[in-house]
């Protein structure tokens, strides 16, 4: 299905030999380690799996299993908590999911840290749901987000990969905006998505069935989540709800290590490489235009995580010795990428799935 392997040049300027898509590696990794089931009971045969991985940040944890519980207009739905924390002497998080004593919670303990790779693959594969979504435990759900979910795949039969862009928030306090009379979404394409038309990981949806055939097999890589919805993009498609139904939560974490951005964007370099092969267009214009499009990704990454002080270190690494921004043919490509976002967008204002909210969930979602 996939095209084979492509040489990426790590930080260390070593050239290893990625397959970003391969079907294999990591996801049976951990397989040998238990989790130990603590609390709770899997309803038979919920339509969603809301799973949280989470390791030591109960504070945090609250906020996102109270936005996972106080779902309106679904209830079929159950939330599996997957606690990689291993010290059995450390039993706040039980004891706290205890005073909820909340039907839909299924609590788990691994009896080893398996990092957060393994922890959210077992998130997901301990689900007992049709759909299972992701909600990191620093994050949040809208309170309308499964019926939002739940009424697309209803309506138009959507089964693949489901997400949208999620709201920024740093405040423990922050507020969700209310339902808009009309939502619509549309199944994104194979240009669509290589020229930055993406969701990202909360509230990130996906069958359950799929796991095997769409999961990232590399633990290391940060960009799973992108491997992810490019292969569910190939197998069955990818949907883009386009309102934000989750929200991301911005703080100092290890995502944002000058080390750990470099090696996430080197690695996007090598995956948009990858998949620019099984496209006929898209390989000619990455024979023709490669350093102009790294160089207008890794900009615009760098300007959005607001670390523009090593921008010229990545390029260099994807085989750029200096910015070109300012080129003929970086100036071409921009306008190609411009060009890609306009003819869809005019498309997508005559080609969508609409979603109309009735008035009463409207006016309810203000409370929220």
């Amino acid at each position: 299905m996939f095209k084979k392997s492509y040489w990426v040049k790590s930080m260390s300027d070593k050239n290893i030999e990625f397959d970003y898509l391969k079907g294999y590696g990591d996801i049976h990794k951990y397989d040998q380690v238990r989790s130990k089931c603590l609390w709770g009971k899997h309803p038979k045969q919920p339509m969603f799996s809301i799973y949280i991985p989470t390791y030591k940040r109960l504070k945090l944890l609250k906020l996102s299993l109270k936005s996972a519980m106080e779902q309106q207009e679904f209830d079929n739905y159950e939330i599996v908590i997957v606690d990689n924390d291993n010290d059995e002497t450390d039993c706040e998080v039980l004891e706290y999911i205890e005073t909820l004593n909340c039907p839909r919670v299924v609590y788990y303990k691994n009896e080893k840290n398996i990092g957060i790779y393994g922890n959210t693959l077992r998130g997901a594969t301990l689900s007992h749901g049709k759909y299972v979504a992701l909600l990191n435990d620093d994050d949040l759900l809208h309170p309308y987000y499964l019926y939002v979910m739940s009424s697309f795949i209803n309506r138009y039969g959507y089964f693949g990969v489901v997400g949208s862009i999620p709201h920024e928030f740093r405040e423990d306090n922050f507020r969700f905006p209310s339902l808009p009379r009309g939502i619509y979404a549309y199944k994104v394409s194979n240009y669509e998505f290589f020229f930055g038309c993406s969701v990202t990981s909360p509230g990130l949806l996906y069958p359950r069935a799929l796991i095997q055939d769409i999961y990232n097999a590399h633990e290391e890589l940060l960009m799973g989540d992108q491997i992810i919805q490019y292969k569910g993009l190939v197998k069955c498609g990818l949907y883009f709800i386009c309102f934000p139904i989750s929200a991301y939560r911005i703080q100092n974490n290890a995502t944002l290590k000058n080390d750990v951005l470099k090696q996430m964007m080197i690695h996007m370099c090598g995956f948009k490489k990858q998949i620019s092969q099984d496209d006929a267009y898209l390989k000619m214009f990455m024979k023709f235009f490669r350093k102009e499009y790294f160089n207008w990704y890794i900009s615009s990454s760098t300007d959005f995580w607001k670390k523009k002080s090593i921008k010229n270190e990545i390029l260099n690494s994807v085989g750029i010795k200096k910015d070109i921004s300012d080129s003929l043919k970086s100036m071409v490509v921009r306008t190609i990428i411009h060009k890609v976002h306009e003819h869809y967008g005019i498309l997508r204002g005559n080609e969508h799935d609409t979603l109309i909210i009735p008035d009463r969930i409207v006016i309810e979602s203000k409370k929220y």
